[in-house]
């Protein structure tokens, strides 16, 4: 080829020495195999705008099979009915004069599910059940299930799973062995006698079974069972709420999506500093008698979490979102919820009595949340010093105790948006804490007060970034416009977040980069279409864009123009609406 030709060449003239001979030899190597690559391929004469259009038309081919989809499966289960739904005689008959009978009670539906189990599978083949329902409605042996999905499987004992598992052929287990174990109540778990407690002439006689898992989760898990693990994470408006999870419960493996706007008052997470005193014991702290019910309470961060709702509540921009308050004792949460209710404030009773299970205003100690989320959270940490400076008592209930700490990323993670901590003591009082759910709490604490004090974001480029960002990033900069590299808190990035000397608030642009870390996912679906449409959708970039290498080896220069007019575009009128390709077809047909 002629990259090797050159070389003979250069050698027999003596361009290139002895000394250099070998690297020369690698360079022509290489560049043979990238031009036999590039022809194979058509790297070489790479079409960057068709290749956009044609990841556009994958994403949007993705998006319409999603909602396709909703109407095909139930169309097909309608399809496979070997019996008329509108018949009114036979089987079928029977079966609809028993739904409509009002003699009928709740007891017969293991009855009507006995001695119509095919029909109503084909009726309804999908039951959402509890555990406990399945048990009570369904006999052993009358229906079989083709799968089985537990859902919040670390809130389930083995024992209340097992029945459920036998009424189907596969089950397919779906939880966070880092969120909270099953609630124990006021019982005692069933254990298994140990072999030492056994009578010296029944030993050897009597079975012994090893004790459950807390968790039928934590019994696959311990079992081996195959496992797949969710990596992407896209129910945070700012990945900054998950990130301390994320580094503390997931190491890390959690890819989340950044926003463009890091700086935005309603998202993300602040932290607020009350002067509040948790009335530790009646005696104590001299709480009178007929103020009994203070115990255990702290009366000023709850006024301070009250009136937040209900500035929220009247607000008509902050409105529109979702509430919830998250304590750490029970008795806080109760409080709370009696002062709400106190104010007679007819929005605020509404979204505490509203059947609408998204728009009620969740009150709830960390105990009884999991499973839930709203748009905004309010955290109460509940406890102080002791009334008078005392010391800061290190009793937290739950958070003290063995694996506290998922209670703590249960608690930490319920928002959509935005948690806002609001706080009576500071996190350094924690520093004598042992507990692993303690120490968590203060760190959290340390970065909620952290975030509240956002420095001035840097563009300087990380040490890490490839030598093809690199170059982006410098060729953009040097069009006036200002850059930062690998934009976010986890594995996935920004590659390039753009945006001008007018808006430093909020990015414009986000570029995405066919790089290293674009290359390690593998399916096309996490490459391309999710990064693309939770960014422009859930995240709301003004819009984002692709660079694929070819087309930056190929048309550099135009490439740059098409960033930097759709930039300079938004810039003018950051809330523009700009279809993909709108400066690019404007460019290329003034270059043409």
């Amino acid at each position: 080829g002629a990259p090797f030709e050159a070389f003979r060449q250069e050698l027999l003239d003596g361009e290139i020495g002895l000394d250099v001979a070998r690297d020369a030899f690698d360079r022509s190597l290489l560049d043979a195999m990238l031009t036999v690559v590039a022809e194979t391929h058509d790297f070489d004469v790479f079409d960057w705008m068709a290749h956009d259009a044609l990841v556009d038309r994958f994403t949007d081919l993705v998006g319409a099979r999603q909602r396709m989809l909703r109407t095909i499966i139930p169309y097909q289960l309608h399809a496979r009915r070997t019996f008329d739904a509108t018949s009114s005689v036979g089987t079928v008959g029977a079966l609809r004069t028993e739904l409509n009978s009002k003699r009928r009670g709740a007891k017969s539906v293991r009855d009507l599910i006995n001695r119509y189990p095919d029909l109503i599978l084909q009726l309804t083949p999908c039951f959402l059940m509890s555990p406990e329902s399945a048990a009570q409605f369904l006999t052993p042996g009358a229906v079989a299930f083709d799968i089985v999905v537990f859902d919040e499987a670390s809130q389930i004992p083995v024992a209340d799973a097992i029945g459920a598992m036998g009424r189907a052929k596969s089950v397919i287990i779906v939880g966070d062995s880092r969120q909270m174990p099953p609630s124990t109540g006021f019982g005692r778990g069933i254990t298994v006698t140990e072999v030492d407690d056994l009578a010296p002439e029944r030993r050897g006689t009597e079975e012994v079974v090893p004790e459950d898992a807390e968790s039928i989760l934590e019994e696959c898990v311990e079992s081996g069972l195959t496992s797949e693990l969710l990596s992407w994470h896209y129910r945070s408006r700012d990945e900054a709420l998950i990130a301390f999870s994320n580094q503390h419960y997931y190491e890390g493996r959690l890819a989340t999506f950044p926003g463009p706007m890091p700086r935005r008052v309603d998202l993300g997470i602040e932290y607020r500093r009350v002067d509040g005193q948790f009335h530790h014991q009646a005696k104590r702290d001299g709480v009178r008698s007929r103020d009994a019910g203070l115990v255990q309470t702290n009366p000023i961060e709850a006024d301070a979490i009250v009136a937040e709702i209900r500035r929220r509540v009247h607000d008509p921009e902050l409105s529109q979102y979702s509430l919830g308050v998250v304590t750490l004792n029970l008795k806080q949460a109760d409080l709370i919820e009696h002062k709400l209710r106190e104010l007679r404030d007819e929005l605020i009773t509404e979204l505490i009595e509203t059947d609408d299970d998204e728009r009620r205003l969740l009150v709830k100690n960390l105990e009884a949340v999991q499973g839930q989320e709203r748009d905004i959270i309010i955290l109460g940490t509940s406890f102080s010093r002791l009334e008078g400076g005392g010391p800061m008592p290190l009793r937290f209930g739950p958070l003290n105790n063995p694996r506290g700490e998922r209670r703590l990323n249960v608690a930490v993670t319920r928002a959509r948006r935005q948690v806002i901590v609001v706080s009576s003591f500071d996190p350094e009082e924690l520093s004598q804490a042992t507990s692993v759910g303690l120490q968590h709490l203060r760190t959290y604490l340390e970065q909620a007060r952290a975030m509240s004090r956002p420095e001035p974001e840097s563009d300087t480029a990380p040490m890490a970034i490839d030598h093809i960002t690199r170059e982006v990033a410098d060729t953009l900069r040097e069009r006036g416009l200002i850059v930062k590299p690998a934009h976010g808190l986890s594995t996935f990035k920004v590659d390039l977040a753009v945006t001008t000397s007018e808006h430093p608030e909020r990015w414009l642009m986000g570029l995405l980069l066919d790089g290293r870390e674009w290359g390690s996912r593998p399916l096309a679906l996490d490459r391309d279409a999710l990064p693309m449409t939770v960014l422009k959708g859930l995240m709301g970039w003004p819009i984002v864009a692709r660079i694929w290498l070819p087309g930056w080896m190929n048309a550099r220069d135009e490439i740059l123009e098409s960033i930097v007019d759709r930039v300079r575009v938004l810039s003018r009128d950051p809330d523009a609406t700009l279809t993909p390709d709108t400066t690019t077809r404007e460019h290329r047909s003034a270059t043409s």
